[in-house]
Formats: structure tokens, sequence, C-alpha cells
């Protein structure tokens, strides 16, 4: 919130602060492989200068400070992942770093630059003749084929985590100083809705089968236009607004005004009330009828583009790419810092075990997939860096092994993280972390359709990040979501600040929360953090879980402050059985170390009657301020005590310095330690973004 400098030191990793090592090679875009790798004579490649390092190494010939690798200003066009493996492991003491030079502008890029000369009007009459009339003198094409560029041969799949869908399309191909272009759709902006549904099809989610495909009318005549098309596409949010998904049309009938799908909906199709029932049209040469909107044709190779402005005056570029640009596998104690990293439809950095492996100061944007995943190993972390126009999430943090509770110490702080979760809409946040013992601190995460930060497993830090202006295409969702689970607990989400979380625009069903804790999730601490201007409905929803502390927060104008429900005693009652399997199969919560990390857990009664009980709940020495009160949706059978509310203080009136400008200090007057004697001053200026040696100056984003 308040923006000043902050030394903050990252444990495990103060190496960056050393001299720089001895040893040097450079590498520019104008350099030659051939070269010995100086300041004169650079290398082409990354690749060059690992191998030189390498070879350093197995001769034992490195200095014992290490080596540095510096780039030159300029684009690096990958075609092949550039890997790093133990071989190119550095010490603690000594890394290998991999920087930009003197902070020139180093551009990793996954595609292909047009040059503006390549484009030209569209004349033959096949393709006016799907393309609008009014897109005529707009449009230009420019032949891929001919240019000798490659991966436009089919939309670009892949894979999803369910079963139903396998695949999604990727929707970023095209870039235009250094923005994403838009796949031709319909609507240009938001969703149609679906007139009737005629066949709602199976919903495999549910564990309904069958061959039956999904079929609705739709109004106007627009989508008639589509007759003829192919490999075209729906995304949208088919039945809920906490799940979009990307299924290929079949079928258009024209005369009844109805599509066919060519396989079910996750859900089925078809939502209630204000839900679902929403999707686009994309893929469509006969909707390429707005600035920025492009098609490419898989059959011949040519791309139809209408510019937002002239080609001679700007940077286009055709993502082709389709693998990680860096993926460092059981590399050690390796820096990469300064770069930018961009137009690739595959993730920008991927880490897989090794250690001590730091991603500091870089650009991450124009990602069809992740910006960063980091998997295994222990210890890796991302610093200060700058990740936007992402087509899935941001970083993905997951290490630690939940069995012996060892810690996998990754981290991601002082990060600004935005504008993701653009092609793929829902659980895939800014930052995921899965496993055990990783922090996420001081990030400013923002401008999301769906939720900014997942976790599961336990002992995870979320703390001094600034979360504002997400779910905002969702209902029934939450800014810090987890669920489903028994195994996570024991973490601790504190002196965070949420503004400006209202979720989708019009009448919800469910509404959208700052933090939701799903489906029986327990055990969980939720402290110090300042809550402000929310839905309607709470700012904390705590779904049947127990054992929630909620102590020392700030909530103002929030609906209630926090919601408990007794789900595990209805509509969520089946999911008891399968959770206490997941526990049971994976911890033995009796002995060390679980029994002495969580010993409550060790008392549970692992029983659907027991566990459905909400209990152990603590809501205390908050101040709520313009909210309703606590919400209780609890059956009748919940006891009076299962939710102990002590030392809450609704004052009439306002005892901040200035709501307005999000300043939460408290006046004198509302004498704060004599109405909640235990409240703890929340470090409000320490929340958000700060600068360091990679982060010069803070983010001008309003709020």
């Amino acid at each position: 919130m308040g923006k000043i400098l902050l030394p903050f030191l990252v444990p495990l990793f103060v190496f960056w602060c050393f001299p720089l090592a001895a040893l040097r090679y450079y590498v520019a875009p104008d350099g030659d492989d051939g070269n010995p790798g100086t300041k004169v004579k650079p290398f082409a490649t990354l690749d060059a200068a690992r191998d030189a390092v390498r070879g350093l190494k197995e001769a034992k010939a490195l200095p014992q400070r290490g080596a540095t690798v510096c780039l030159r200003e300029g684009d690096y066009l990958i075609a092949r992942t550039f890997e790093l493996h133990t071989a190119d492991s550095g010490t603690e003491k000594a890394p290998i770093i991999y920087r930009a030079y003197r902070r020139e502008a180093v551009r990793l890029v996954g595609g292909r630059a047009i040059e503006p000369s390549a484009f030209v009007a569209v004349r033959d009459s096949g393709s006016l003749a799907r393309l609008p009339e009014a897109s005529w003198a707009h449009v230009l094409q420019a032949d891929l084929a001919a240019l000798g560029v490659t991966g436009w041969e089919r939309i670009g799949l892949f894979p999803v985590d369910d079963p139903a869908n396998r695949e999604r399309p990727f929707t970023f191909d095209l870039y235009f100083n250094g923005e994403p272009m838009t796949l031709a759709r319909w609507p240009n902006q938001g969703y149609a809705r679906f007139a009737k549904v005629i066949e709602r099809g199976p919903a495999p989610r549910e564990g309904e089968t069958g061959e039956t495909l999904p079929v609705f009318e739709y109004d106007g005549m627009r989508p008639s236009r589509w007759v003829g098309a192919s490999d075209y596409w729906l995304h949208g949010y088919l039945v809920y607004d906490w799940y979009d998904e990307h299924v290929a049309v079949k079928a258009i009938d024209a005369e009844k005004q109805r599509i066919t799908l060519v396989k079910p909906g996750f859900y089925g199709i078809g939502g209630y009330g204000e839900s679902g029932s929403k999707y686009c049209a994309m893929n469509l040469l006969e909707e390429l009828d707005a600035p920025g909107e492009y098609y490419i044709d898989r059959r011949t190779g040519v791309l139809y583009f209408w510019p937002p402005s002239p080609t001679a005056e700007g940077r286009v570029i055709v993502a082709t790419f389709d693998q990680p640009l860096i993926r460092a596998k059981d590399a050690s104690n390796v820096v990469i810092r300064g770069m930018t990293f961009e137009a690739s439809r595959g993730h920008g950095i991927q880490i897989e075990g090794g250690s001590n492996v730091l991603i500091a100061g870089c650009t991450l944007r124009n990602l069809s997939q992740r910006a960063i995943v980091i998997r295994g190993g222990a210890a890796h972390g991302v610093l200060s860096c700058d990740l936007y126009n992402l087509g899935r999430g941001g970083i993905l943090l997951s290490g630690g092994d939940v069995p012996t509770l060892t810690p996998g110490r990754h981290y991601a702080v002082n990060n600004h993280i935005h504008h993701f979760g653009m092609q793929h809409k829902t659980y895939v946040p800014a930052i995921n972390i899965e496993g055990v013992g990783s922090r996420a601190v001081h990030n400013r995460i923002h401008d999301a359709p769906h939720m900014a930060l997942g976790y599961f497993g336990n002992d995870h830090v979320i703390e001094l990040n600034e979360f504002f202006d997400v779910c905002l295409e969702s209902d029934d969702a939450g800014c810090i979501y987890t669920g489903r689970t028994l195994l996570t607990r024991g973490n601790t989400i504190r002196h965070n600040f949420f503004h400006d979380i209202k979720g989708r625009p019009g009448k919800q069903n469910h509404g959208a929360f700052m933090i939701y804790l799903d489906y029986l999730i327990a055990g969980e601490t939720i402290t110090g953090n300042v809550f402000c201007d929310g839905s309607d409905r709470a700012a904390i929803f705590l779904s049947g879980g127990l054992d929630h502390t909620v102590t020392n927060n700030i909530f103002v104008n929030v609906g209630a402050p926090v919601l408990f429900s007794s789900w595990g005693l209805t509509w969520c009652a089946d999911l008891i059985p399968p959770m206490v399997e997941g526990l049971e199969s994976t911890v033995d919560r009796t002995v060390p170390p679980w029994s002495v990390r969580f010993p409550r857990l060790a008392e549970y009664e692992l029983t659907q009657d027991w566990l459905a009980i909400p209990k152990g709940n603590v809501v205390a020495n908050n101040v709520m301020v313009q909210t309703d009160d606590v919400a209780l949706y609890y059956d009748p059978q919940v006891p009076a005590d299962a939710v102990v509310q002590r030392n809450n203080w609704r004052p009439d009136h306002d005892p901040f310095a200035d709501i307005e400008k999000h300043d939460f200090r408290f006046k004198r007057s509302a004498a704060i330690n004599k109405r909640l004697p235990e409240f703890r001053t929340i470090p409000l200026r320490k929340i958000g973004l700060y600068r360091d040696a990679y982060r010069r100056a803070l983010s001008r984003t309003p709020r």
C-alpha cells in the first residue's frame, strides 16, 4: 500500500548481491558461435555460452567466483528450448549467472517477426466473400507458408486435467507492438447467450456418460454466416460462471438456428439464473471485423490481420514455439536476470528439480501458457519480475513433501502480475502453490477473470500482497481459493490488502469472495489483513471447515465479514468419504511429523457425522466498518458454539485516517487500544511492491 524502499532479504539466496563473477562470456544477436565469447567477439547463442562454461567446469578451470553470461541488446529468436542441467550448476557462493548486460533490452522471443512488406491487401474472391464487407478496406494478408514460417498448420492445443476436455486451443498467435491480438471472434466483447438448450448432453464431471451431443438454439442470424466454416470453437461459461471451457462446433443448422457441439461440456450446457449459458465463437474469418483481430487459414498458411495501426509503424510477431523458452532440470545455483521472455505458445521458464535457481528482474509477457513453472527441487525463487498478458497463469510453485512435511522453500516475492487468464479463464491464478512450505510475499496482483492465488498443502505463507480487480467474470469464486481436501491445513494468510473484488457485473447467484476456503478445508489462519470494497455477500467464505482462526483483520464495506456454512451436512456430504480416503492414503496423522505439527487433526473422528459439523472456528479482535454481521448459514444440528465470536468491534463512525485513500491507520479518537487491547498494528506501509536492485520504480497502475 505505502510505496517505500523496503529492504527484503530472501533466505538462502544472498549471492546475487555479490560482485560480478571474475569470468564473463558475452552473447549478442550479431555474434557468432565460432567466436571466443568476448565482449568484442561474442557468441550468437546462449547454448554456446553455456557449453563454454560447462567445458571450463569439466576441465576444473572455472574461477572460484563462478561465471556470468552477459546478453547484449536485441531479439533472440528461440527455436529450441535453452536447457540447463546438473552440469550447468554453480555453487551458493559462486552461481552461474545469465543476465542482460547493463540493463540493455534483451528479449527471448518464441516467434517469428513478419516484415511490413509481407502484408498486402486481400484480393481473392473466396476470402472476400467470407470477410464482412466493412472489413475489406482494412484487413491485410501475409503468406506465412511462403515466408517459411512454420507452426501454423493447426490451431495449437494444450492438455488440461479433466476427462471431458482433453485439450484447449491456444488463442495467442499474433502480437503487434508488444500486445496480443484477438483471434477473430463474435461477439467482439463479452458473450452471447443460448436462446434455448435443446440437448443438455451428459455432464462427465457428474459421472454421466452417453453419446448425446449438446445442441442449443441461438438468437439472430449472425451465427448462420458460419455455415461452411471449419475448425472454430465456442468458448465461455456454458453452465457455471466459475468454469470456462472451449468446445469445437460440429454443425450449424441455419434453418432451425441451432448449433451442435462436437462433445459434451464438462458440466453439460445450460446455466441457471444469470449464471452460465454464455459463449463466444472464435477462429472465424467471417468475424474478422475489428482492429486487432486476426485469422490464420490452417490449410493455406495465410494470415489475415486488421492492424490497429499501420504495419509499417509496428512490430508484428507470429508465435510458433510451443515449448518452454528456458528449462532448468536438476540445475542448482543459477541466476536468470533482467531479460524479457515473450511471444511463445509454451511456458516462459520451467524449472524441475535442483535448488536455488533464481529468476530476478525479468519480464514475462505475451505467453500462451504459464510464465514460470517450478516443480520439485528446493528454494527456487521468482523475485521482482513483471508478468502480464498471459494466456493461462503466472507462477506455479510446487515443492516439498507432504507425508514428511519437508518444506520446498520456493518463493514468489515482489512480483507484479496482471492480465492473466486471458485465454483459459478459470483456475489459472497468478500464483499457484502446491506441496509444503512455500511463500508468496509482497506481490501485486490484479486484472483477471477468476482467482488470483490458489494453494494446496501445508505451511505456506501468503503475506504482504495486494490483490484487486480479480474475479471480474466470475460468480461463486474467490481471490484466494482452495478446497476439497483434508490434507491442506496449517497455512497462514496475513497482512494482505484485498480491495475492489466484487465479481462479474450484474445479479450474482453466490458472489465473489476475497478468501474462499471451500469444501471443508480446515485449520487455516487468516490474520492482520485489510478487506475493503467487496461484493455484498462476504469477504471470507469458510465452506463447512473446522478450526479456522480469523483474527486482527480490518473489514470495510464487504457485506458480511465472514460467511460460514454447514454444507458438509447437505449437498457436499458425498465429498467427505473420498476426502477421508485421500487423507488416510497419503499420511498417518497419528504419528510424527503429522501428529506433532497438527495435533488437532490427530484427534479428528474421520466419520461423516463428525466431520460434517463445522466446529472450532474463531472470529476475534477484528474491526468491522460498514459491514453486515458475521453470517452463519448453518443447519439446525450445528451447535451454537461452533463459531466463537469475541472482541470484534463494529464502530458507528469512521475510525480510519482516510478510507478513500486506503489509509487504514486509526485516528487517535478511535482509541483502538482501549476498544481492542489485543489488536496488533497491521504493517500497512509494507504491503505490496517495493524497490530493490531489480525493481527501480513502482507501478502506477490505477486502483
